[in-house]
């Protein structure tokens, strides 16, 4: 698949930092509107996050010209009836700062005990073509609590207070390689990214149908069965990549590493799951975290390896 650029409806450096890393290993640059000098300013007056997410994505596009996706994401409190939901950037006024948002969350959730204190994030992705129609919607959730006190350094807005259960951390101790597997984020872009690249294989082929009037219909039209394993493929070496961002430096003899560096989108299932029988004999020899061992359960769950995924789990603990 050849480099297709997508703008990110924002100017949110973090936002896109994170979005950087899901979308990189699938051949898709990603520009924010600081690109362009007759991007908009897009007044978020929706009541929902798919709203806003719309208005974000079709107003940019008819502006730029250009394909927009447009996020609208924050995070909903049970005890709070799910505020600050689309409010989330805005809690503590216009002038808000993650650290006035988080101060005021913990000052509204005084006295609400641990149990009650459940949220879950929301993240709603909405694509736009250069004409301002829209092609792809989808939305992610993560569930978690809100704590007593900020834990952690990585992420930004409400990640230092929001804690999985599961995992015992906070987003702002699980850092972006974690965080890349299992947020919000990263839930809707795993709905994103099978649609995007399927959505540009037909760009592509519309393209050598005008191209070349003496393609066979073999040339012009991709396998939909090739291009759902291709996508598959895709995802599973997102998860194998982020497992081997959580390993020992030292391991670089791995032969997963010349794998996963290759950047060769059309790898073979049976490819990758020598990739992942390298990275379980990885961990197991140098006793890696619980996070490496959950990547490889998600890859494993991908490719359709129903035991091995148990028995990586087990190992996860």
């Amino acid at each position: 698949m050849t480099t297709f650029t997508l703008v990110l409806g924002t100017r949110n450096k973090k936002k896109r930092r994170e979005l950087e890393y899901l979308l990189k290993p699938h051949g898709i640059e990603l520009k924010t509107l600081d690109d362009f000098s007759d991007s908009i300013e897009v007044e978020e007056t929706g009541n929902t996050f798919a709203e806003n997410a719309a208005l974000k994505a079709v107003g940019q596009a008819n502006a730029i010209k250009e394909w927009v996706l447009g996020e609208d994401s924050g995070i909903s409190v049970d005890a709070l009836d799910g505020a600050p939901g689309i409010y989330s950037a805005r809690f503590s006024g216009e002038a808000a700062t993650d650290e006035s948002n988080n101060q005021l969350m913990l000052e509204k959730l005084a006295g609400v005990p641990l149990e009650k204190r459940t949220a879950w994030y929301t993240c709603h992705m909405t694509l736009a073509d250069p004409d301002g129609n829209v092609r792809i919607e989808c939305e992610g959730r993560c569930y978690g609590r809100i704590l007593e006190s900020e834990f952690g350094t990585a992420g930004f807005g409400y990640d230092p207070m929001f804690e999985l259960q599961e995992y015992h951390q906070t987003f702002g101790q699980l850092g972006d390689a974690v965080k890349a597997i299992i947020s919000h984020r990263a839930r809707a872009n795993r709905m994103f990214v099978p649609q995007l690249t399927s959505l540009i294989h037909e760009i592509e082929s519309e393209s050598r149908k005008v191209s070349s009037s003496e393609a066979s219909p073999n040339e012009v039209l991709p396998d939909s069965a090739r291009q759902e394993l291709e996508q598959s493929w895709q995802v599973t070496r997102t998860y194998l990549a982020a497992a081997r961002s959580l390993a020992p430096s030292s391991q670089d003899s791995s032969k997963s590493i010349a794998l996963l560096k290759s950047h060769d989108e059309n790898l073979a299932h049976n490819e990758l799951e020598l990739a992942l029988a390298d990275l379980e004999m990885l961990g197991k020899e140098v006793g890696c975290e619980r996070e490496y061992w959950l990547a490889l359960v998600a890859a494993a769950e991908q490719m359709g390896l129903d035991q091995r995924a148990v028995a990586l789990r087990n190992h996860a603990g």
